[in-house]
């Protein structure tokens, strides 16, 4: 039962670092298009989601208390699909990192 418990985590494990970089990507995608403003906000997104995908792939990494979701909540349109999807990005990664403690 351990051994199935060490697959499923690995499974999630990767699944997660690829959903984040594909956040990364659309994040640098947006960047090119933002005003100066804008370009703060996402800037730290994407250095919090690399920080975090480290974290994944590194075992003795601590947990990464990620700030953007305060900025997706209060600056971000509600519907915005990518702002929907860092937010799970976020929860995913948290289900995850309490798994490994």
């Amino acid at each position: 039962m351990v051994y199935s418990e060490s697959r499923q985590f690995s499974a999630d494990q990767v699944r997660l670092k690829n959903e984040g970089k594909r956040l990364l990507n659309e994040l640098d995608q947006r960047l090119n298009i933002s005003d100066a403003v804008q370009k703060k906000q996402l800037e730290l997104i994407y250095s919090e989601i690399s920080s975090m995908i480290n974290s994944i792939e590194n075992q003795e990494t601590k947990k990464i208390i990620a700030s953007y979701p305060h900025f997706i909540a209060d600056t971000w349109d509600y519907s915005d699909e990518l702002g929907i999807r860092l937010l799970n990005f976020k929860d995913t990664y948290n289900k995850l990192m309490r798994k490994r403690t």
